[in-house]
């Protein structure tokens, strides 16, 4: 120890070519070392300043996204408040309700709302959501509450068309509802659809109720299954309106 602290202190000219030879390991191990520590030391303080940084920057994103939660929920009801006035200014009649029940809670596919026969609301009038998707149809009606229908009910059958996406025909079938916004109907096996093809609702000025999903090939050959899938999610839903004109 005491030769490197000599050697540490001592200069060029103090020590001969001989000494200069010996001490030059020393000299190097003496730069290594600090040169190490100087490493370590960078490492450790930029380490610390990079989870600082990762830290603040995970608390802006943080606050991003809230930001931008807020953004969207506030952009979906000023769209759902223009739709209301497009309504009122076409001179068309709906009522609107809120959803008390949905499926889940309420049986046979159906939702309970929130308003009656003293706004209005009769049997068989039509109800759709605020884009213009058709929903179900007033199966009953109380003072200030009323069930709908959906016509996704299973065993319920009604009329569709199934769109052609290469040549924009549509040919009507008879689907089927199988329950919580799914349906289902038979095609000849060589009638053209694909995964993805648009199926509209007869009667409801042919809106559409979603797209199929699968299809399913049979041994007969003569005739194929295709499932049909809405892109609407009831429990997010909150509110619907229902037609004045009955179905």
């Amino acid at each position: 120890m005491a030769v490197f602290v000599f050697l540490h202190y001592a200069g060029a000219g103090m020590l001969g070519g001989i000494a200069q030879t010996v001490a030059k390991p020393f000299w190097y191990l003496e730069q290594g070392v600090q040169s190490t520590a100087l490493t370590v030391r960078s490492y450790f303080t930029s380490h610390a300043q990079l989870s600082r940084e990762n830290e603040a920057l995970r608390t802006e994103i943080e606050r991003a996204r809230a930001r931008l939660a807020d953004h969207s929920q506030v952009l979906a009801e000023l769209h759902r408040l223009r739709r209301q006035v497009d309504r009122a200014e076409d001179g068309s009649k709906f009522i609107q309700a809120f959803i008390l029940k949905r499926p889940g809670v309420t049986p046979y596919d159906t939702l309970i709302v929130d308003v009656g026969s003293t706004k209005g609301v009769k049997i068989g009038q039509k109800v759709h959501v605020d884009v213009g998707v058709p929903l179900g149809v007033v199966s009953t009606v109380y003072d200030t509450t009323a069930v709908v229908r959906l016509l996704s009910s299973p065993g319920d059958e009604f009329d569709v068309y199934v769109m052609n996406e290469k040549t924009g025909e549509q040919t009507a079938f008879t689907a089927k509802g199988r329950g919580l916004g799914t349906y289902e109907l038979s095609v000849p096996v060589d009638f053209p659809v694909e995964l993805g093809s648009t199926v509209a609702l007869v009667g409801f000025g042919a809106q559409v109720i979603g797209t199929v999903r699968s299809i399913e090939e049979h041994d007969s050959k003569s005739f194929r299954t295709l499932f049909v899938g809405s892109a609407l999610n009831l429990n997010r839903l909150t509110d619907v309106f229902i037609e004045q004109e009955k179905f």
